[in-house]
């Protein structure tokens, strides 16, 4: 066999234990990431939804193995069942709490998302990690889901959420100011059934 056929099976040799030791960290990192359980607690600002109305605030706390999670949103001094109401504001918030469960369907888990996630730095893993999933959540009066996306700029994601008078859609993303994770929102909504009532609506919600 001649020189030049030896170093080609070589350089092939090598490209190949590289590539499944690359495949082996990446194995490992998956699996390690699926094992770790994060909790996360946080304080909800929601706007007004009048002018001259005040703010709502409350906590979200959010508990996850892996790429499942649940949350839910516990504001006190909500108004009561949305079945005895006629309001329509946006997601009309009741005492009852808000309820869900989300997925993430793909994460590019790296050694910073693990020391993220092991530190307690939600705010990181999901401002910075790409990503995307899904989320289902429920309120007293609707129900509804979500999709976000994370492509390395910023998470962002839309929303569509059936209420017994109210239906609502719309986007959002996520980002970091001063610390606190601030959602814009874009996002209509109108009378069940009645769309030519279509109000369009912007506002920004917090976490901190």
């Amino acid at each position: 066999m001649n020189n030049k056929k030896v170093a080609l099976i070589l350089l092939g040799s090598i490209i190949l234990v590289g590539a499944v030791g690359a495949y082996g960290v990446l194995t490992m990192q998956d699996y390690i990431f699926e094992q770790i359980p994060y909790t996360y607690t946080t304080y909800v600002s929601l706007p007004s939804d009048s002018p001259d109305g005040g703010s709502l605030g409350g906590y979200m706390n959010i508990h996850g193995q892996g790429t499942n999670f649940k949350f839910d949103v516990a504001i006190p001094g909500a108004a009561k069942a949305y079945e005895n109401r006629s309001d329509e504001g946006f997601l009309t918030y009741t005492e009852e709490g808000l309820n869900g469960t989300g997925k993430i369907d793909y994460i590019d888990i790296n050694p910073g998302t693990l020391s993220a996630l092991i530190s307690g730095d939600f705010k990181g893993v999901m401002v910075n990690t790409p990503l995307k999933g899904t989320l289902n959540m429920t309120c007293a009066g609707w129900d509804g889901n979500a999709s976000f996306m994370n492509e390395g700029a910023g998470l962002e994601g839309l929303f569509v959420i059936n209420g017994v008078h109210t239906y609502w859609a719309g986007n959002f993303t996520m980002e970091l100011v001063d610390g606190r994770i601030a959602l814009p929102a874009e996002y209509i909504w109108h009378p069940q059934g009645n769309p030519a009532k279509t109000t369009t609506v912007n506002k920004t919600f917090y976490l901190s």
